[in-house]
């Protein structure tokens, strides 16, 4: 430890540190401190004296300016020790401890969202709602001592605290990520044996456009858990290649409803099906205590197989959004006594049978399965995240006087429609364009920033006097092979 603080950090960084141990522990940093002090003088004295007498004047004084930073890093060091007295080891019947109750309708936490107004949505996620999800979960995969987590959700990302809390309660091993294992996923995964993968489709892209997909197996996956966003078959075509022997789940849920409401295990014969591989995977079968329904405008149910706006019920809705009323009448409704969270996803439902024991069902048992088809509003998925078109359009109107409107596109990429977003500026200069982009990041994290930008005389107008994002979205497909050099798509 002594030598990885001296040789990483500054004599700066090491003084705005305090390094507290115990008695026996700061006695011996102090004794490999008078080490590497005994180091340093035994290193002065044996420069390099066959060296002719000018390099060695030069080498010296480096040899002599390092010696003195690192001995003043020393004295740093040990000044900023303090001793902690050794802890007495105490009978557990001394200890007056007592667990503090907790409500099921306490809020365990609040996760943030993309909002429409600019201002972003907390989701108040209850002590209940987390229990009832964490405990299906458990049983749904049964998680073993022997596992090992990946670990790539940001802290934001509702699924994130999934991995921690099964891979404690399971006894099993977790593996955070550096931002190298980041950039090479297939080796983080192969190096740690990782047997539980729980990440978003993107990875499968990721890892496709690096072209490890047709050369690197990973034998260890037993489990493959994939959420927040569309996820494709020829997607997990590409992961079954490498991960031959894992189970391939896609899941689905919005935060409203605590991180995945429903299922479904894409079994070997799925992959095998060519007339399924540019389709998206199924949302697949509602879980246990999670009620499903597509509605249309009014709320009232839609035909059988007809789409709909999809509406969450069960004990996994959550609370609503922290100190935001207007927000909540609109999102969260009671339905025949219900309490129901408004997805804003269109859907349809069908009929079919497990084909095998799996995720969703058992050999010849019927279910509801549940389809994607969209949005129905102005929220977008890029990547993994739920975007606002109009929260968008606010914060660049910060950056400039002209009116902006922000519209989604589809754009291939490797094989895959990837949702693009696109900034329009009505009246803009080029000058006025670049200015928006170098003020981006002020306004806009990276995940929201639109990939392109186009200036238009003029925004069209509909019948009731709004613009017409459809038909501005026209326009910049139209212009973008010679804009910018590529094919876009609704």
């Amino acid at each position: 430890m002594v030598k990885t603080v001296l040789d990483y950090l500054s004599a700066e960084q090491i003084s705005r540190l305090t390094f507290i141990a115990s008695e026996s522990a700061v006695i011996a940093v102090n004794e490999a401190l008078d080490q590497q002090l005994q180091l340093l003088a035994s290193a002065g004295e044996s420069v390099n004296e066959g060296e002719s007498a000018k390099a060695g004047e030069a080498a010296d004084a480096a040899a002599t300016a390092d010696m003195a930073g690192t001995s003043g890093k020393v004295e740093l060091f040990r000044a900023r020790l303090v001793t902690l007295p050794d802890f007495k080891a105490v009978a557990a019947d001394d200890v007056d401890f007592k667990v503090p109750e907790v409500d099921a309708d306490n809020i365990m936490h609040i996760l943030y969202t993309s909002g429409t107004t600019g201002e972003p949505k907390g989701v108040m996620v209850t002590q209940g709602n987390y229990a009832v999800y964490l405990t299906r979960i458990l049983k749904m995969y049964q998680f073993g001592s022997d596992d090992v987590f990946s670990h790539f959700a940001e802290i934001t990302f509702d699924i994130s605290l999934q991995d921690v809390l099964c891979s404690i309660i399971s006894g099993a091993t977790l593996v955070c990520p550096s931002d190298r294992d980041r950039a090479a996923p297939h080796k983080y995964l192969l190096d740690n044996a990782i047997t539980v993968l729980h990440a978003s489709p993107s990875m499968i892209s990721y890892m496709h456009r690096i072209r490890v997909v047709d050369r690197i197996k990973l034998p260890s996956l037993r489990m493959c858990i994939l959420i927040g966003e569309a996820l494709w078959f020829h997607q997990l075509r590409q992961l079954h290649k490498m991960a031959p022997s894992a189970r391939l789940i896609n899941t689905y849920g919005p935060t409203e409803a605590t991180v995945a409401v429903s299922g479904y295990e894409v079994l070997p014969a799925d992959l095998e099906d060519d007339s399924l591989e540019y389709t998206i995977v199924p949302l697949g079968r509602a879980f246990t205590g999670v009620e499903l329904l597509a509605v249309d405008e009014h709320l009232a149910p839609v035909a059988a197989g007809a789409a709909g706006e999809l509406l969450i019920g069960g004990d996994q809705v959550t609370a609503g959004y922290w100190h935001n009323e207007a927000k909540n009448s609109n999102a969260f409704i009671e339905r025949n006594g219900s309490r129901w969270y408004r997805t804003g996803d269109i859907v349809r439902a069908s009929t079919g049978t497990a084909v095998s024991d799996c995720l969703h069902g058992s050999a010849g048992e019927g279910f509801t399965c549940w389809h994607y088809i969209g949005r129905n509003d102005d929220m977008v998925k890029v990547g993994s995240y739920r975007i606002s078109l109009y929260e968008v359009d606010e914060k660049l109107a910060m950056l400039t006087e002209h009116a902006v409107v922000t519209v989604s596109c589809n754009e291939t990429y490797d094989g895959l429609d990837v949702t693009v977003m696109a900034a329009l500026i009505e009246g803009g200069s080029d000058k006025d364009m670049e200015s928006i982009k170098d003020r981006m990041a002020q306004v806009l994290p990276d995940y929201m920033r639109p990939k392109f930008m186009l200036c238009v005389p003029e925004f069209p107008l509909n019948t009731n006097g709004k613009v017409d994002r459809r038909a501005l979205k026209d326009m910049l497909i139209s212009v973008a092979p010679e804009k910018f050099g590529i094919t876009l798509r609704p």
